[in-house]
């Protein structure tokens, strides 16, 4: 049994993310999200309109130019990509942005939000920011986990990660918002930051939090008996994941390095050939196992394989390899280039029987938690399946 969660309207603002390989054109969404209508203002998932380029000059309608005798179109593309953070395309009187796989357009229409950030499942909640950088939860409240906090002056959400019983998300300011269970200290997110610091990513683990700062240094915080909650020094890292009772974080060079916990060796990352990096993290508060994709192609996984989560599966041909990647209790499901989401390990709640989608929709990004999935779909809307904790339907 699954369930959807459309996501809403476009409308504003923010934040740039790079990191994925291949180019899908841009893609035609209804603008009201609803019933696939189109408004006359709606041009593409990235539009950028043409009066982004040209002011109709010589008595040309907006988008076209005067050659001297004639209006020609303009190709706001040749210009510093038409204001695209990562694609544009040319068309008649118009241009519109688009994302690379694994991303999808921001709310500003020429900036793109990695998908993975944007949905995420904790003990018996869920969230997902949709395009308009809305933040909505779900599940049970009792810590005050889903009530998100009211952001004002035009701020949006552009990341969100669940632990059991807290959440945390990051505004487009480059600020950091935790609630949910205090009693770890998980939610309390510290104010030592130096001025003109902001954060980039956060990661949140059962009852402990890490998060990375535009400096590279990794800060952690809330519980740290097995020391999941201790900080790494010396390197300048992009990337953080938190598990069960550990964490792992990617330094600048695609070198990962975890801590916390030494059950199952799931401190001690796999070696990997000469020249090869760790390009994308998979783990989830729950998990005693990580994943990661690899520059060579490979999802590489680690640590308890009781269920066989951490044996990730091949890519069916030459060409494809993974975006994204996801731990739950045990289970793992992984995101690869040709948009094919694939699970593996425990399906004793359904938690890994990916639905169908329709005809010309894909994936984009997946989260999991005990014995729940939530997937984000090349379409914007966001697929649940399998069960919390309680039993009740993710």
């Amino acid at each position: 049994m699954f369930r959807t969660k459309t996501r809403a309207p476009l409308c504003t603002s923010f934040v740039l993310l790079l990191l994925a390989a291949g180019c899908p054109g841009p893609e035609i969404r209804p603008r009201d999200g609803s019933d696939g209508s189109m408004s006359a203002d709606a041009t593409s998932d990235g539009a950028a309109s043409g009066d982004a380029g040209s002011d109709g000059a010589g008595g040309c309608g907006i988008g076209y130019g005067s050659n001297g005798t004639s209006c020609v179109d303009v190709d706001e593309c040749a210009s510093s990509n038409g204001g695209c953070a990562q694609t544009c395309s040319n068309s008649p009187g118009t241009h519109a942005c688009g994302c690379l796989p694994g991303y999808r357009i921001a709310a500003d229409h020429q900036n793109c939000l990695a998908a993975a950030d944007t949905v995420a499942v904790g003990g018996l909640h869920a969230c997902s920011i949709d395009d308009a950088g809305a933040l909505a939860c779900w599940g049970d409240n009792t810590y005050g986990q889903t009530t998100v906090p009211q952001l004002v002056g035009g701020r949006v959400w552009s990341r969100v990660t669940a632990g059991d019983r807290h959440t945390c998300g990051l505004v487009s300011d480059g600020t950091l918002r935790c609630w949910g269970d205090a009693t770890s200290s998980a939610t309390s997110v510290p104010t030592n930051i130096p001025a003109g610091v902001t954060w980039t990513r956060v990661a949140a683990g059962n009852a402990h939090t890490c998060g990375v700062l535009s400096t590279g240094q990794v800060r952690c915080w809330g519980e740290n008996t097995y020391g999941q909650a201790n900080e790494p020094s010396g390197l300048s890292y992009r990337s953080v994941v938190a598990g069960w009772r550990f964490t792992c974080a990617a330094d600048v060079g695609g070198y990962v390095s975890c801590w916390g916990s030494t059950a199952y060796n799931i401190a001690t990352v796999p070696p990997v050939p000469s020249g090869v990096t760790f390009t994308n993290m998979g783990a989830d508060w729950a998990g005693t196992h990580a994943c990661a994709t690899r520059s060579d192609g490979p999802l590489q996984c680690w640590g308890y394989n009781g269920m066989g989560e951490a044996s990730a599966p091949g890519t069916p041909s030459a060409g494809v390899t993974w975006l994204d990647s996801a731990a739950g209790v045990d289970h793992s499901c992984g995101v690869r280039t040709d948009g094919a989401l694939v699970c593996w390990g425990s399906n004793n709640f359904g938690q890994s029987a990916v639905p169908s989608t329709p005809v010309g929709v894909s994936w984009s990004a997946v989260a999991a938690g005990v014995y729940c999935t939530c997937g984000v779909r090349t379409d914007g809307k966001v697929f649940c399946w399998g069960s919390f904790q309680d039993g009740t339907t993710c």
